[in-house]
């Protein structure tokens, strides 16, 4: 029994059924969305290697840096110092929302 390549195809069903090709856009947005749950999964592998120490300084710093909306600090005449920023690794390929 050979082994066939037969490129970007969706295939469904039970025995599966060729349905069409992938658009470009798509196997792109599969080859990126690989990256970035490889990522996800490296945050989520050090934040369970977290200390119960560390994860309670965690908490604090949340509740420190929580705040009102702008709009509503700003009628109360309140100025914060914006959050730190959290960091993502590298090797992410998207770090907006999406």
């Amino acid at each position: 029994m050979g082994l066939h390549w037969f490129g970007v195809q969706v295939w469904a069903g039970n025995p599966a059924k060729f349905l069409r090709h992938l658009t470009e856009e798509e196997h792109s947005f599969i080859a990126l969305s690989a990256t970035n749950y490889a990522a996800l999964a490296d945050i989520h592998a050090k934040e369970n290697l977290k200390t119960f120490e560390e994860i309670e300084a965690d908490k604090l710093t949340r509740k420190k840096w929580a705040q009102q909306s702008d709009d509503y600090d700003s009628h109360l005449g309140i100025r914060r110092e914006k959050p730190p920023q959290l960091a993502f690794p590298d090797k992410m390929a998207s770090k907006g929302p999406h």
